[in-house]
């Protein structure tokens, strides 16, 4: 619902960062007007599941090591994926090298009770304030501009 809400009727360039098989994709293109969808998975499944669909352009990409578009995205959106990569600092890197200077970054996960777990209650503070500082970043190069 939060990135549902998020998501305008507009003419915007999107991509769906770890998009998995899901709902949503269809729920957007029926229920929002102009929205160019790019899919990104790097699962096998993902990419047999998509890969006839008319829809959506669809990426084979890992999200640590994203290939660089011909044009950014104005909106990149990530629906609990991150909690499940290791690396997840640098998945927000290249979500930002990936994203208009303008443009949003809506992102959901889970926090898991297990210190084993990639974000967890121990670290999740941690990586809150390297999200802000990024945020932070990016504003401060949009006012530059």
């Amino acid at each position: 619902q939060y990135i549902f809400q998020n998501i305008k009727n507009l003419n915007q360039n999107i991509l769906d960062a770890g998009c998995g098989i899901s709902f949503f994709p269809d729920y957007l293109d029926d229920n929002k007007q102009n929205v160019n969808l790019t899919l990104l998975d790097n699962a096998n499944n993902v990419k047999k599941f998509y890969k006839d669909n008319k829809k959506f352009s669809f990426i084979f990409d890992s999200l640590i090591d994203l290939k660089k578009p011909e044009n950014k995205y104005d909106l990149i959106y990530s629906i609990s994926t991150i909690e499940h990569i290791p690396n997840y600092f640098k998945v927000i890197d290249e979500i930002y090298d990936n994203l208009n200077a303008d443009g949003d970054f809506l992102l959901t996960f889970d926090i898991s009770y297990s210190k084993s777990d990639h974000i967890n209650i121990y670290n999740v503070e941690n990586f809150l304030k390297y999200i802000g500082i990024l945020t932070l970043k990016a504003s401060l190069n949009v006012f530059k501009s």
